[in-house]
Order: structure tokens, then sequence, then C-alpha cells
């Protein structure tokens, strides 16, 4: 007892003396650019990384018989700013794919104003989609200023001056957190954590991870006894860019680690590790050191995520107490833990629709969009590889060499498409169906994938389909056809 106690004050004073020696390291920031972008993502995305609290109010104040501002709003959410590149040698179930999204959003918080944010993205994008991007950026800035801007910069400077108090804590925890997941990071590169301001008292906030930098939202009239929960959500996603940034042999060795798991929570524990280590780290760890006690609600507003999260923060802290790196006696626990916390997650929908494959038969962007949408409005999507059309030879490519869920949607050349499928997928052909009928084909393959097949006419039919998942909640490989 007296060794351990000796050893955590030492931990302890190390830590205060990392805290006070980078705590520059970590930078508070509000840029006018990355603000505006922000609105109009709000306005425009589908995706987890908006506030739909912010988008609420934002749409309460619009002038919707402004015919211009929603023209602006078309214009961008037409533009292409996500372009694909890769970094090889690096595991394709890693986030070895980037985007230049990333890139824009990281100049976007460094630059001043507009004409600087223009400067520091020329030759990101083609030249075409850049200008327009510029355009609506400039004209949609003086809505920005009346809705959110003007009546809110005040306050959420004075509120980024208390967040920035706990400066040097939040560099002892990088610090800290850094060593477990062995990423290399030179503390002269600053961790900036860029805000947007949202008007209101509380609501649901975002925060997503690009880079170097955290784009944060927080309501400008919170109490101030909600700024250690804020920041513990901004280590929250600190970890994921320590994760993003581990060591291409390490990358490489957890995926191994993982996949020599032989149980079927195996690959699911792998889509969840990510989410399940920030959480732990973040929200629990993290959280203790910014306020000293521990955090006894929720720490994610998502079943799996927040008990795998609770299920990992013993293991993770004996970790960090001790020093260590993940190594591949965690990866062994982290997956016997996702199992005995959720045994029956193989087969929920909830869980394999987390992460998946989407093939589609959508000729336009917008029908793909609204199937998209759709699903979304029923389950919580965190990553989504899109193929189109399903018979595609690089569809068919994908479906038989990739990993995780696999959702099929056939909604137009439906025979041809049913045809093809009966050739390449091993359990499919066994099944009797009719091209023109409503019918959904669910069941695991031999490698332990989810193969989910729905097939429709009618976009009426897809809504019913996902209502009945929901409704159903697990896959039954016992009854694999549903037809409505």
């Amino acid at each position: 007892m007296k060794k351990r106690f000796l050893f955590s004050g030492i931990f302890a004073l190390f830590v205060h003396f990392l805290s006070a020696q980078s705590a520059d390291m970590v930078q508070f920031t509000i840029s006018k650019p990355q603000c505006l972008l922000n609105f109009l993502e709000t306005l425009t995305s589908e995706g987890n990384g908006v506030s739909r609290t912010f988008r609420q109010y934002i749409r309460e104040q619009a002038p919707r018989s402004d015919k211009r501002f929603e023209e602006l709003l078309s214009v961008y959410k037409s533009l292409n700013l996500d372009y694909q590149y890769k970094w090889d040698g690096y595991p394709e179930s890693r986030h070895s794919t980037r985007s230049t999204m990333d890139l824009i959003w990281i100049a976007s918080v460094n630059a001043k104003d507009v004409r600087d944010f223009r400067a520091r993205t020329t030759g990101i994008l083609p030249n075409s989609e850049h200008s327009k991007l510029m355009k609506v950026l400039t004209e949609i800035e003086p809505y920005y200023d009346r809705i959110v801007w003007n009546p809110c910069i005040d306050k959420a400077r004075a509120r980024m001056k208390e967040m920035q108090a706990y400066s040097g804590k939040i560099a002892g925890i990088f610090n800290t957190v850094k060593q477990f997941y062995c990423t290399s990071w030179d503390n002269a590169q600053p961790f900036v954590i860029a805000l947007y301001p949202m008007p209101g008292r509380k609501g649901y906030s975002s925060a997503t991870p690009h880079g170097n930098t955290l784009i944060c939202g927080f309501f400008v009239e919170e109490s101030r006894e909600n700024i250690e929960g804020r920041l513990a959500v901004a280590v929250h996603e600190m970890c994921h860019i320590l994760y993003d940034e581990q060591p291409k042999n390490l990358q490489n060795d957890m995926v191994r680690w993982f996949k020599a798991q032989k149980t079927p929570h195996q690959a699911l524990a792998t889509k969840y590790i990510d989410e399940g280590l920030a959480t732990a780290l973040g929200n629990g760890w993290g959280y203790l050191q910014l306020s000293s006690r521990m955090d006894t609600s929720s720490w994610y507003a998502d079943d799996y995520i927040d008990g795998y999260g609770h299920a990992l923060y013993p293991l993770c802290k004996s970790y960090l107490d001790a020093g260590k790196t993940i190594d591949s006696a965690f990866v062994v626990q982290a997956v016997k833990l996702f199992a005995e916390k959720f045994p029956r997650a193989p087969y929920e929908f909830k869980a394999v629709l987390n992460s998946l494959h989407f093939y589609a038969n959508s000729e336009t962007m917008s029908g793909l969009d609204s199937l998209q949408s759709e699903l979304r409005r029923h389950y919580r999507v965190s990553s989504m590889w899109t193929s189109t059309p399903v018979d595609a030879a690089e569809s068919l490519d994908q479906l038989k060499n990739s990993e995780g869920t696999q959702l099929l949607v056939i909604n137009g050349n439906n025979r041809a498409t049913i045809e093809t499928l009966r050739r390449n997928l091993p359990w499919f052909e066994l099944f009797r169906v009719k091209p023109e009928a409503p019918w959904l084909v669910q069941y695991m393959d031999a490698q332990g994938r989810a193969i989910l097949i729905a097939n429709f006419t009618e976009t009426k039919h897809w809504k019913k389909i996902l209502d009945w998942m929901e409704k159903e909640q697990f896959l039954n490989p016992g009854d694999p056809l549903v037809k409505f």
C-alpha cells in the first residue's frame, strides 16, 4: 500500500510538471471562417458532426422568404469538398483514406478572414469548386453575422477565456494519453481547440477532430459548471486524433491482434474500440483529471459506445497508472469485455449498422442521399462506404473483399441485379424471390458478416423495411427472407 501511494504521488507530480511545461501546446481560438463553414454544414449536412439544436435555432431565425439565402445553401450542398487520398501501408480499417475536407477545416481554423481562407485553400479543390465555395462564404457572412456572430461573439470570447484556464491540465492529460496510444507528437505542434458559438443555454452539441485541430460547439449561455464536461469532450476528440496518428506498425499489429480473437464479437469490438477508448479516456479518466470527480451520468448518447467506454475504463486506468502502452494483452481483454457487455451484439441491427458498406442502384445523387438520410433517421451511422450501382465491377469486388456489414439496396434494374447477385453471393442463390416485390434478406455469411439485401420498386417500401428492422431489433438467420 505504501509503494502504491508513493507511485501515485510521483505520477501526479509528473503530470503537473508536464502541464506547466507544455500548457501553450493547447490553444483555443474562435475563427470566423470556421464558424461560417460550420454554419453551412449545420444547415446542409445529414451526418453526426453537426448540432440539431443549432440547426433548429438557425431555421427559426433564417429568412425563409429570402430566395438567395436558400440558393446559397443549395449551391453549397452541391459542392464536392470531400476528395479522398490514401496513406499507403496503413490498414484499410484504420482510417487510411483521408479527405480534403479535413484540410479545408484546418485552413478555416487558421484563417483570419475569408480572403485569408481563400489563399490557404487554393489548390486543394478544383478551381471551379473553390470559386463557388468562396462566393457562398462571402455572401452567407451577413446572414451569419445577424443570426449568430453579432449576438454571441462577446459572450463566446468570455467563455473561451474561462476554458483557457484549463490549458495546462489538458496538456498534461494529452501527454499521458499520448503515451498510452504510443503516438509520436512533437509538443512544438500545438493542439488547437477551435470553438464555434451557439446561442442558448443547452441542447445537442457536436465536436469533430481534424489533424491537430478539434472543432467544438458550445452554448454561450450554458452554466460554468458545464465547462469541465465540455472540455472532457475535447479530450475525447483528442483521443480520436491520437488513435488515428498511431505508428503504422502498431496500427497493423492492432488489426492482427483483433483478428486473432476467434469470437463472433471480434469484428464489432474492432469497430467500436476507437469510440470506446475515447469515451473511457476522455469522458471518464479525462473528466476526473479536469474536475477531481467522476462523471456519474451517461458518458455518450449511444448505448454501445457508452457501455463499452464504461467497461473499458478500469482496464484503461490500470494501463495509465502503470505508464503502459496499448498491447496485445490489452486487445484480448478489450474483446472479452465487449462480448461480456453485449452478448447479442453480432445480431443487433443497431450495432451492425453503425459501420457499413452501402450499395444502391440510385441513378442520381439526390436519390442516393434520400436513401441514406432515411437510414440515418433510423440508425446512428458512424461510417459508411458507398458504391453504386450494385452490380458494378467495383461494387462486386468490394462486396467480395471488404469486412463488416454489407447493405445492398436494389431499387432499380431489379431483375438483372438479382441475377448478378445470385452468381456472386454464395447464400443468396438459395432464395427464390420476385424482382418486383418488396422484401428483405438478412443473414450472416461464412465470414461472420451481416448481409442485408433490400429489394423494392417504390421508395415507400424502404421506410417500411427500416421500420420493421427497428421494431425487430435483431437479425434472424433462422428466418432470413422477410416479405412486405
